[in-house]
């Protein structure tokens, strides 16, 4: 081997091939011209792009955060807070013509609230409910009705905040309109071992001393007539007075704890009834005589019969308005709208327990009494109540006793209650019966609210609006005497199941009605501030003193009609 058989000589052309390329592993040494397109160092890269708008998005984000939220929370405080109870407001009925929501709101492990599926056929008929439950008869026995809707509350752990049940909502408010000691917040329901439970405890929130809940399904589930049964063990015992629980409905035009929406009355003839206090003249004179003079309670209310601010959708309420929910009549009149009140029970205790079981009306009777002869009490233990109504409402009530043993602290035993009534507007004539353990317990027909001579009133209606359900469980010393040093703490109601019964032909589940038709949907959405802000007390007046601030429609008999 030679010499000759190796090039040691260097090849320069080769290496500056080599030295003009870029190199794999030294990223800092690329000799091509910054021109060439073909290089990396372009300004506008994908990734750059990528850089730049993310800290143009969190530069944006941190602006909102420190800035537009907090002018955004001022803003929605001068508006009365509308701003967000319009954003998250919830005022569409369900869909009653499909099968119905799947899901339901539960606790995980860590007690935080999460959405799973309950059964993909959970509908208005809780697949819980017997099947000996799907019909029942009426109360007089002589029809069979059949179930529309059904909660067996079988499934613990629910929870009732706005938007976590298809039916149900546990409102977040303090119930001034009875000067209630509680304060209603939706931590105070839930469900357990088979029935919801509303607990009443002593223990200060929102500067008052009681925490309890209101559970409503306005606006959600409303019911046309039928009859509303629920099974119930009531707070407490029977012998000590104190808790107040109510199982009730309420009209959908009127929502409960929301003052501004509850003026007004159901009544649908256009006389001197719907004019305030129920006289010719604003100032509650030029008579009627009886409403001047037949009040009853005069050393709180003087002698006037009513402090009514008179009816906001009448019969009188002039053709051309464009703020009635409507329907109208054949001749052309608006039917008058209300916020009617049917209640279920509303419990007292003190020796025996009771149930005050009413309907609440207006315009009133003289001295607030009604026609005799239309009312029947089943039992002899029974009677009708004594207090028949103030300045502010007509009552028409009996006292009916309660199963003694079906008490939280007697016997803890469940008791069935229920209310059966046709409301005006149907072929069949009205009434209203109230039932406790399976049986009729008093009955009231229209008749009982006929016309009032006295007062130049017409027929009162039994409700034919389309009523929503509320349970709540309160203390008040402005319905009972509260022995606090004798009540047990917490107090807790318990409803095993709620069930609605209508007849075969005459199903309404809806919130706008349908036998007949009552829209109250997007008369709610119209007026939402007044239905989502319970610190509005009344419709009309100025805002700095809790009015909604809107006026009632134009009335005839007060000459507004053009």
């Amino acid at each position: 081997m030679s010499l000759t058989d190796y090039k040691l000589c260097a090849n320069l052309d080769a290496v500056n091939a080599v030295l003009n390329e870029p190199e794999d592993d030294d990223w800092l040494h690329d000799v091509r011209d910054p021109k060439d397109l073909r290089t990396s160092n372009m300004i506008f890269t994908a990734r750059g792009c990528m850089n730049i708008g993310f800290l143009a998005f969190l530069a944006v984000a941190l602006l909102m955060l420190f800035a537009g939220w907090p002018v955004l929370v001022f803003v929605n405080k001068l508006l009365g807070n509308s701003i967000f109870r319009n954003f998250f407001a919830q005022t569409e009925p369900i869909d009653t013509s499909n099968i119905g929501p799947t899901w339901i709101m539960m606790k995980d492990a860590a007690g935080r609230p999460e959405k799973v599926t309950r059964s993909p056929l959970r509908g208005l008929i809780d697949p819980d409910t017997p099947q000996s439950a799907m019909t029942r008869l009426s109360a007089d026995g002589t029809r069979r009705l059949k179930l529309v809707f059904s909660d067996e509350f079988n499934l613990d752990d629910r929870t009732f905040f706005e938007g976590d049940d298809p039916f149900w909502t546990a409102v977040d408010l303090h119930y001034w309109g009875t000067s209630d000691y509680e304060y209603y917040t939706p931590l105070g329901a839930t469900t357990k071992g088979g029935a919801l439970r509303i607990t009443l405890s002593e223990q200060p929130i929102n500067n008052l001393n009681f925490k309890s809940a209101m559970l409503q399904s306005w606006n959600k589930l409303c019911m046309q007539g039928g009859l509303l049964e629920v099974s119930l063990m009531l707070p407490g015992d029977p012998k000590v007075p104190g808790y107040w629980p109510a199982v009730w409905t309420m009209s959908n035009l009127g929502r409960a704890g929301f003052g501004a929406t509850n003026e007004g009355i159901n009544y649908d003839s256009c006389d001197v009834g719907t004019m305030p206090n129920q006289t010719y003249l604003p100032e509650g004179k030029g008579g009627p005589l009886a409403a001047e003079m037949t009040g009853v309670y005069v050393e709180t209310y003087g002698p006037a019969l009513s402090f009514q601010p008179g009816q906001k959708l009448s019969r009188c309420t002039c053709a051309s308005s464009t703020d009635h929910p409507g329907p109208k009549h054949p001749d052309g009149s608006w039917y008058g709208r209300g916020a009617s009140e049917l209640d279920v029970l509303e419990a007292t205790s003190g020796g025996i327990g009771r149930n005050s079981m009413s309907l609440q009306t207006a315009p009133y009777n003289s001295g607030y009494n009604i026609t005799p002869g239309y009312t029947r009490v089943y039992d002899s233990v029974n009677s009708l109540n004594t207090y028949t109504g103030a300045a502010y409402q007509q009552a028409v009530s009996a006292m009916i006793q309660t199963p003694q043993t079906a008490y939280q602290h007697n016997g803890g035993e469940y008791a069935m209650y229920g209310v059966e009534w046709s409301p005006h507007y149907r072929q069949r004539d009205p009434y209203v019966t109230w039932l406790t353990a399976n049986e009729p317990s008093w009955t009231l027909h229209a008749g009982a609210l006929g016309p009032d001579n006295l007062t130049e009133i017409g027929q009162r209606l039994i409700p034919p609006e389309p009523m929503y359900v509320i349970f709540n469980l309160g203390i008040s010393s402005g319905f009972s005497a509260v022995k606090f040093d004798e009540l047990k703490f917490p107090g807790i109601m318990s409803i095993d199941y709620v069930r609605i019964y209508q007849e075969e032909g005459q199903e309404s589940l809806s919130c706008d009605g349908a036998h007949p038709e009552m829209p109250t949907v997007d008369y709610i959405k119209k007026h939402a501030e007044a239905y989502w802000n319970a610190n509005l007390t009344i419709w009309r007046g100025k805002r700095e003193d809790g009015a909604y601030g809107k006026v009632f429609p134009p009335h005839a008999m007060k000459g507004e009609c053009e």
